[in-house]
């Protein structure tokens, strides 16, 4: 969910610092991911400000998420499986989202519902995996405003 290009993918002359590419790709300089990953939580954080000041408390909100898994991760998929701490897949999943997300959920949703949404959300990738016909997956939350 990205509203604008990021500003940052632009050096001072103006010039793209990805050159060659219109996405993010593994010949991409790190800047690139992070100009993304800052334009996402700016709008993404947006998004939810906008949304918190149409609901009522008590109201709910549901976000209908897409995943996928593209053709380059297909071919490279073993090395997204294991972990050498023996950490699940799962549960390293949940941590990186709940890096990402945890400030924007906590602020609308309160502090006492992350430990069990990101439990919960690292058990059920588990529990995909663990199907081992992987499947593109669609990820359903009911947020309710405090």
């Amino acid at each position: 969910y990205v509203i604008q290009v990021p500003p940052d993918l632009y050096d001072e002359e103006g010039k793209s610092i990805n050159k060659g590419s219109i996405y993010i790709s593994d010949s991409s300089p790190s800047g690139v991911s992070r100009a993304y990953l800052k334009q996402f939580q700016e709008d993404f954080s947006l998004f939810f400000r906008s949304r918190s000041n149409e609901l009522t408390s008590g109201g709910g909100m549901v976000l209908i998420l897409l995943g996928r898994i593209g053709q380059d991760h297909v071919d490279r998929r073993n090395s997204f499986f294991k972990d050498k701490a023996g950490e699940s897949y799962g549960k390293a999943v949940a941590m990186t989202v709940r890096a990402i997300q945890e400030s924007m959920i906590c602020h609308h949703f309160g502090e006492g519902i992350l430990d069990t949404l990101f439990d919960d959300y690292g058990r059920v990738i588990d529990e995909e995996m663990d199907k081992e016909e992987i499947k593109p997956v669609t990820f359903v939350l009911v947020l309710k405003k405090l």
